[in-house]
């Protein structure tokens, strides 16, 4: 049950955050962060047919959390969205190993998950190619061309997207997984809410405002992340950290076919060796268990 949670996930995430690449080559990240996840407050209510509310009162233990985590995934979300105008979703999917070996060492330092040796050589191989693929160049027409900038930026949102998972992760064995999950993601669209608010009081930036029809479809997008926060939080409470995002990872892969045909982002065979690598490695952190 734990790896078909944690696959369940993987392909919810994968699925609606490959759809939503439209928008985020449009729209500012943070912009769609806040609309996305402020719809997950509707999309994600069948949630609740699942909770165990006699564990509510349990949340109290768990709001600095999902406070943190919140922040962070809003950051994280705006950022990874950002990097999609100037990277091949594929690629920019392959940065996600990063976030594989940080949620290992956040793992190991607050769950004591230990890593083995095979683990260890299995992330340097993933960051090898990771290296790789940051060396490769995509000359793609629909994309802006600014490379360096969208690895920079799908970095700083991998970054911050471990802390968000540990956040929650962490969250979840407090209370129940399921309410967990469903607040940590309403509160990212809050917090995107309130950062460009404050861009707009302090910088005096322009709100960005979408027409109602648009924010609906974002809202239909987004729907598979009720699949994909719903099966991560159970995971997470019921296995390690580090192997529920080592399986997720696997959306490596899924990405990178769905975006060669709903993109045309065709990738050279040294991209696909590269990406190839990652999921040797991240098998071999599999293996490590």
């Amino acid at each position: 049950m734990f790896f078909t949670l944690a696959l369940l996930s993987m392909l919810g995430y994968t699925i609606q955050g490959t759809l939503l690449v439209k928008y985020a080559r449009t729209m500012d990240g943070m912009a769609l962060a806040m609309y996305r996840n402020l719809s997950l407050a509707l999309s994600m209510l069948p949630i609740f047919f699942f909770v165990d509310f006699s564990q509510a009162a349990t949340l109290s233990t768990a709001w600095l959390e999902l406070l943190l985590g919140a922040i962070s995934g809003a950051l994280a979300l705006s950022l990874s969205l950002a990097a999609q105008k100037s990277l091949p979703v594929g690629i920019s999917s392959a940065f996600s190993g990063i976030r594989i070996l940080l949620l290992f060492l956040w793992g190991y330092w607050f769950f004591r998950e230990t890593i083995t040796l095979i683990q260890a050589f299995a992330s340097l191989i993933i960051i090898g190619a990771l290296i790789t693929l940051s060396a490769s160049k995509n000359q793609m027409p629909h994309l802006d061309g600014r490379g360096r900038r969208g690895i920079f930026l799908a970095l700083l949102g991998t970054f911050f997207g471990s802390l968000a998972f540990l956040m929650v992760s962490i969250a979840a064995r407090k209370t129940d997984p399921l309410l967990a999950g469903y607040i940590w993601e309403v509160a990212i669209g809050v917090c995107a809410l309130l950062i460009l608010c404050g861009q707009k009081f302090f910088w005096n930036l322009k709100f960005p405002r979408i027409p109602t029809r648009q924010f609906w479809h974002i809202a239909l997008l987004s729907s598979g992340t009720l699949l994909g926060t719903g099966a991560f939080a159970l995971a997470v409470s019921r296995g390690p950290i580090g192997i529920v995002n080592a399986i997720g990872s696997t959306s490596i892969v899924v990405s990178a076919l769905l975006s060669h045909f709903l993109y045309a982002e065709k990738l050279r065979f040294r991209q696909w060796f590269a990406i190839g690598l990652v999921m040797l490695g991240l098998i071999g952190l599999r293996l490590g268990l």
